[in-house]
This record gives structure tokens, sequence and C-alpha cells, in this order.
């Protein structure tokens, strides 16, 4: 094979490429479609996300995926059951897409309100908590969280928040926990770095700003 035919091939795959991305986000939007139809809202989330993936260009697909979030927020604006509570955290979650912390705020404590274990609505509320700049509800929702049950999730949130309120020892605690149960858990190792920075500052002697720096690194 020439080198123009070597061209023209991966030309040809380039196209291929765009053409089934563009018709695997066509079928998930219509996928979607079809669970709005039925009402079944987070799966109609779910394959809009798919379709978004596939083809982050595909704007009929964050249309389709803005309305239902607001779908979902008149669903859960009263009272909820506790069947619903999975519904008000997806549309907290969409609200945080859009920047709206506050409003997420109010789903995720109407969903804490019917089911107070409700693990993915205490994570999201912490981000939520961080994100208001509420430090003291930050580290709240993350005591629970790591008390209901100890993940790296729960972990690196509740380092998050130990950071937010400026304990920094317990927030490296946390990291090097998250690290150790999964040396793939990237965010661990920045927010350990950045933890190891802030520990160098307070320290006053050379033999432990030098060991911050050096973790650090």
């Amino acid at each position: 094979m020439t080198y123009k035919h070597h061209i023209a091939l991966i030309g040809v795959l380039f196209i291929l490429d765009g053409t089934l991305c563009a018709q695997g986000g066509k079928a998930f939007l219509k996928e979607g479609d079809a669970f709005r139809a039925q009402n079944e809202l987070s799966k109609a989330i779910e394959r809009y996300d798919l379709a978004i993936d596939v083809d982050p260009k595909y704007i009929k697909a964050y249309l389709a995926r803005a309305e239902v979030y607001q779908q979902m927020g008149r669903v859960v604006e009263g009272d909820l059951d506790p069947g619903e509570a999975d519904l008000a955290v997806r549309a907290a979650q969409g609200y945080m897409t859009v920047d709206s912390p506050a409003v997420a705020l109010r789903f995720l404590d109407r969903a804490l309100k019917v089911d107070p274990k409700h693990m993915e609505a205490m994570q999201t509320k912490i981000r939520v908590c961080l994100a208001l700049n509420d430090v003291d509800a930050a580290a709240d929702a993350a005591d629970k969280a790591l008390g209901m049950k100890a993940t790296t999730d729960t972990y690196y949130l509740h380092g998050l928040a130990r950071m937010a309120v400026h304990d920094y020892t317990t927030a490296e605690t946390d990291f090097d926990k998250v690290i150790s149960w999964n040396h793939l858990y990237e965010p661990a190792y920045v927010a350990l770095s950045e933890t190891q920075l802030k520990l160098h500052d307070r320290y006053t002697g050379l033999t432990m700003q030098m060991r911050a720096l050096e973790k650090a690194i």
C-alpha cells in the first residue's frame, strides 16, 4: 500500500468514526426520548448523557437533557415519596451542571428528608455545599457520609471538606487512605499534594517542611 493509500484510508476512518458517533448519538437520543415518554426520567437522562459522550456537539441531546432536568425539578417540588429520592438527586445534579448549587441543595435536602441514608444524595450535598462555600455544612455532610460507609469516595470527599475547614492533618490522613485503597484514584493525588503545600506553610521545622514538599512532589 502506498503512502497516498495510507492517507486516504486514514481519512476514510476519520469520516467513518464521525458518522458512527453521530449515529450512536441519535440512537441514544431516541432511547432517551422513549424513556421520557414513559416518564422514566432518570433512565432518559442516562441515555442523553451517553448521546453527549459519543457526540459532544450533539445540541439536541443537550437540549433534551436540560428539558428533563427542568421536568424533574417540577416533579420533586412538592413532598417526596421515598421512592422519588433518586429523582430529586438527579435533578440536583442537573442543576449543578448549569451552575445553580443553591437550587440543587434544595432538592438534595428534600431527598435526604425522605431517605436520610441516601448515599448519593449525601455525597452530592458535600460537593454542593463546597460550591456554595458553606464549609460547615459540607463538613457535617462529609462526617455523615463517612459514618454511613467508609469507601474511597467518602474518604475523598471527607478530605475535601476537612481541607475547606483548614483541618489539613485529617485531610492528609483521608487522602492517604484513598490512595492506599486505590492507587489509580487520581483526584486524591492532586488533593493530597495541595494538602501538603498547606501543611508546609504551617510547619516551622525545616525537616517537616522538606517532608511536606517531597510528599507534594
